[in-house]
């Protein structure tokens, strides 16, 4: 395995590092001479950084075995590079008890170190983030990345998903999507990323000056569409009968705090005689009852039925025409 990379690495390499290579194979070294050849930027597998790794050890077959086991650092995050000095290695190979006048360096005066990794690019995270927004209900009308993510590094062999979540309402016009790279249900890396968004909703506008106390209807209120840091609120429908609560100039924007439902009328009071009708299928039964309280339409209301000695009082619901429909225990008869 170890001449299988070193082969690799050495088919890479520019002509003439690859001739001193050659040279220094057949150069007959000292008897305790260390001969080393740094690779400029060498890509490892492991977490810990050694002289074999990045570079080519000869010389004293004892010595060099202990050179290249030599460590270097450790990579202590994904995506980091380790850049080592020649006094870096000599340093280092000095504190295994290798002197420095054993050693010829040669090769790159600073070795930049990745580890083997792989990259999830930042507009792939982009575009995942993008997708989920997308499929928002209700959806932006417009979405803009404010700040490009930084790239995700993965160690090899990592077989992840990615899975898009908000990390909180969207507020302001900002909405912030994290990207979490998932593999096997647990999360190994993840990246927030900021985008801008606007909304289409509707607006009610005053056309013309409405005092307080007006009702809304077509012809004084005018339905606009326009953008908006906020998506409109669900069920939102025009406010046409509600009353002004104070004076809204020709114009201007007509706010839900500012308005004020019509009050319903009372359509039957206390003591009143009402009819009470019971509709089932065919079969209309009806009867006359006194209203024990006042009553809107849509209202519960009780209803005393019969004459004093034998009467009963039931719960009925008012109805638009002014008569009574009974209920049971909340079911209705």
């Amino acid at each position: 395995m170890k001449q299988r990379q070193i082969r690799h690495t050495v088919g890479r390499m520019a002509p003439l590092a690859l001739l001193w290579i050659l040279a220094a194979a057949g150069a007959a070294p000292g008897k305790d001479d260390l001969q080393v050849y740094l690779l400029p930027a060498p890509t490892v597998e492991s977490e810990t950084i050694t002289l074999e790794q990045i570079g080519i050890v000869r010389g004293d077959e004892t010595l060099a075995a202990q050179a290249r086991a030599v460590s270097l650092g450790r990579f202590s995050v994904i995506g980091q590079q380790i850049v080592l000095d020649r006094p870096t290695v000599i340093s280092r190979l000095a504190s295994c008890g290798i002197a420095s006048d054993q050693v010829t360096l040669r090769g790159a005066e600073k070795v930049s170190v990745r580890r083997n990794e792989r990259n999830l690019g930042s507009d792939r995270l982009a575009s995942v983030a993008l997708a989920m927004l997308k499929g928002l209900n209700p959806a932006p009308s417009k979405i803009v990345l404010i700040r490009t993510p930084r790239p995700i590094a993965l160690e090899a062999g990592h077989m992840v998903e990615l899975n898009p979540r908000l990390t909180g309402p969207i507020q302001g016009g900002l909405a912030r999507v994290c990207v979490e790279a998932v593999e096997k249900d647990k999360v190994i890396a993840q990246q927030d990323i900021l985008f801008g968004v606007k909304y289409l909703r509707h607006r009610a506008v005053a056309a013309e000056d409405l005092a307080a106390g007006v009702q809304l209807t077509s012809g004084n209120v005018s339905i606009e569409t326009g953008e908006s840091n906020e998506p409109e609120p669900a069920g939102w429908t025009a406010p046409y009968g509600m009353l002004t609560q104070q004076r809204v100039v020709k114009g201007a924007e007509i706010e839900p705090q500012r308005l004020a439902p019509v009050e319903a009328p009372i359509l039957v009071r206390r003591r009143q005689m009402v009819v009470v009708k019971l509709e089932t299928g065919r079969l209309l039964i009806s009867s006359l009852g006194e209203a024990q309280g006042d009553g809107k339409v849509g209202e519960f209301i009780s209803v005393k039925m019969g004459s004093d000695k034998d009467s009963r009082v039931i719960k009925a619901r008012v109805r638009p025409d002014g008569t009574l429909e009974p209920y049971h225990e909340g079911i209705q008869l």
